[in-house]
């Protein structure tokens, strides 16, 4: 089975925040009509000063790389710049300045390790929409475990996502941090109105 094919994106702006990088990504992908099973956001310092890029999985095969025209695509609606990668050992189609590329490349590395990342796409997220156990959530999603910040959650404890649900890379595993909500339930740690996206 190939590997599949990861698309890094730096914007060249070292002021984008996650939030906002995570819907304009949301948005490229959405205008490019490809698909994708992983969206993260990465803080990358390879390019000197630390700067927000972004790592997609792209669903399609790695292998056909040298032959996609999406490169193409990716230039026409991306004013920033890119690396296009598939197998690890394999061809990368790159674009834009060099410290920009460097980021995104970056980007791609922390996202194919699990090092580190912050998810606004992954596997199973549609499956967090209503309460339910924390013993639950890696049965129907990939996020591997469910951390207090704060004491303790046991395996009944209800988690509450409220449709809004930002896990991180650590280790290799995509793990949600949580803090008590209302009721005795459990809620991320990041809310959605903790930082304001202008225009979304």
């Amino acid at each position: 089975m190939s590997e599949p094919l990861w698309l890094g994106l730096d914007p060249v702006d070292s002021a984008v925040e996650e939030r906002h990088l995570e819907h304009v990504v949301l948005d490229l992908l959405a205008a490019l009509a490809v698909e994708a099973d992983l969206v993260l956001t990465h803080v990358v310092r390879s390019a000197g000063a630390p700067r927000t890029a972004a790592s997609v999985r792209l669903t399609g095969r790695g292998d056909v790389l040298a032959e996609s025209p999406l490169a193409a695509l990716i230039v026409g609606q991306w004013s920033g710049a890119f690396v296009l990668e598939g197998s690890t050992d394999g061809p990368t189609l790159e674009h834009g300045p060099h410290d920009g590329r460097q980021a995104a490349g970056e980007a791609v590395a922390q996202g194919r390790s699990g090092e580190s990342g912050r998810a606004a796409l992954f596997p199973g997220q549609d499956a967090l929409v209503a309460p339910l156990p924390v013993s639950d959530v890696p049965l129907v999603c990939a996020i591997a475990a469910v951390l207090p910040v704060v004491g303790q959650v046991d395996a009944s404890t209800l988690l509450d996502p409220s449709g809004y649900v930002r896990p991180r890379f650590a280790g290799g595993r995509l793990l949600l941090e949580v803090v008590p909500g209302p009721g005795g339930v459990v809620v991320p740690a990041e809310q959605l109105e903790e930082h304001a996206c202008a225009g979304h």
